[in-house]
């Protein structure tokens, strides 16, 4: 019996993070929707330049990371 109740909880917990993954979606999607509404088309070309600008640059200055770590 305690091996069911294992495999219960096992299940509980996979059902939970999908459901809770369904709820994110859904979340990312409606909040989505509403910038996309309420920026326009000029506001949302700025927002992804904002929201692309980071990585970017944090992907530009890892370049040489690897090497001076190497060399250090």
């Amino acid at each position: 019996m305690p091996e069911a109740a294992h495999g219960s909880r096992f299940v509980r917990a996979g059902l939970l993070t999908v459901v809770a993954t369904g709820a994110t979606l859904v979340l990312n999607l409606a909040t989505g929707i509403l910038i996309a509404r309420v920026l326009g088309r000029d506001g949302r070309g700025a927002l992804t330049a904002a929201l692309a600008a980071p990585p970017i640059i944090a992907w530009l200055f890892e370049m040489g990371c690897g090497a001076a770590a190497t060399y250090h």
